[in-house]
C-alpha cells in the first residue's frame, strides 16, 4: 500500500482506515499533486524490480551455460 508523504495527505480521521485497506492509493485533499510522488515511488519500484528479474535471469543463464567455474 503506497501513501503520500505532502503534509495535505496525511491521514486525518480514524475513521478513514477501512478506506486505505481498500485501496492502493489513499488521498485525503482535492489535490491532485500528491499524486506525483506516488507515481514516481511506483515507476522507480517497477524498474528495480526489472532490474532485479532481468540480472537474476541472466546469472541462472550464465549458470547454466558455462557451470560454476571455481
Amino acid at each position: 500500500m503506497l501513501f503520500c508523504t505532502c503534509p495535505q495527505c496525511l491521514l486525518r480521521s480514524a475513521g478513514a482506515a477501512i478506506a486505505i485497506d481498500a485501496a492502493d492509493v489513499a488521498l485525503f485533499t482535492n489535490d491532485l499533486n500528491c499524486l506525483a510522488p506516488v507515481i514516481k515511488l511506483g515507476r522507480n519500484a517497477k524498474r528495480k524490480i526489472l532490474l532485479n528479474i532481468s540480472l537474476s535471469v541472466v546469472t541462472k543463464v550464465r549458470f547454466a551455460l558455462f557451470g560454476l567455474h571455481t
